[in-house]
């Protein structure tokens, strides 16, 4: 069974802001994605892994959340057995649809 979170990472960017992260863990591995979103650690609630109230972005954040929780039960469906790098081939895909235009000679 697999674990998605969504972290606030501890490396601090030159803004002073840190970046959010989408945390897999399958079988005792853990392997984070990062997102476009960024916070502070007043505006972070590490216990939800979310916005606090003041921050709008927590829809949107949710929403990367579901993305990811969806690859995993359509891998649960399709394979019985998967592993992060199955993952990680669908989710990147999703995220960058521009990498599905590309013709392979």
């Amino acid at each position: 069974m697999a674990t998605v979170k969504t972290v606030l990472r501890k490396t601090k960017l030159t803004n002073g802001s840190y970046p959010i992260a989408l945390s897999v863990s399958l079988n005792r591995k853990s392997k984070f994605f990062q997102t476009i979103f960024r916070a502070f650690p007043n505006e972070w609630n590490s216990t939800t892994g979310s916005f606090t109230s003041k921050n709008s972005n927590n829809r949107m954040l949710r929403k990367v959340k579901d993305k990811a929780l969806k690859i995993l039960s359509e891998l649960e469906i399709e394979k019985k057995e998967y592993d992060l790098k199955d993952f990680e081939d669908r989710f990147r895909i999703i995220s960058n649809p521009v990498q599905q235009t590309v013709f392979y000679f």
